[in-house]
């Protein structure tokens, strides 16, 4: 039985019928704290519920790290987005029937830009600064693909989130800015 197994046991038993006793030893060696096992151990009864608090916020901790399926899954999709993203970043496309690539233009600003109202020319400024957000969170996420440490996997799947996030809102403004019809 793992260590972390070891803890649930203890949790689930009655709180009628745990030793405290071994809830200390076994936050002891989860801090390696000689002195605060002594103040537990010291100060029971009173301080069982600081043994299950801090046995379950070794839990929450344990158990917020990914498994190596999951890091899997978070780096796949991470690269995937990534690729998607560098390909956008071409800015072609391949019309029907040709062979050869066509150049798709975006001027940004429109002609009428100064006429908007400022609601308008908000969205404009808006997307701006998400286009530089979503640069940062490109670059941060590539450096973390390249590190082959596991703790980098919910870094990558928080950043891949926040792209996601502020992806849909650059599109969704671009659409609003560009259908204005003053």
């Amino acid at each position: 039985m793992d260590f972390s197994s070891i803890v649930r046991s203890f949790l689930r038993e009655n709180p009628a019928d745990r030793n405290y006793q071994f809830g200390a030893s076994l936050v002891l060696r989860i801090s390696g704290n000689e002195y605060r096992y002594r103040a537990l151990l010291n100060g029971l009864p009173a301080t069982q519920t600081q043994i299950i608090a801090e046995l379950e916020s070794y839990l929450r901790r344990r158990d917020a790290i990914p498994s190596r399926e999951r890091i899997a899954e978070i780096r796949k999709e991470a690269q995937q987005l990534i690729s998607e993203r560098e390909a956008e970043k071409d800015n072609t496309k391949v019309c029907t029937g040709e062979q050869k690539p066509v150049k798709i233009f975006r001027a940004g600003k429109r002609a009428d830009h100064d006429s908007l109202p400022d609601n308008i020319k908000i969205i404009f400024e808006e997307n701006m600064n998400l286009k530089r957000k979503m640069a940062q969170y490109h670059l941060e996420i590539r450096n973390l693909l390249r590190s082959d440490k596991d703790c980098a996997a919910p870094d990558i799947a928080d950043l891949v989130k926040l792209l996601k996030q502020a992806d849909e809102t650059y599109h969704n403004n671009w659409k609003a800015y560009d259908g204005y019809k003053g």
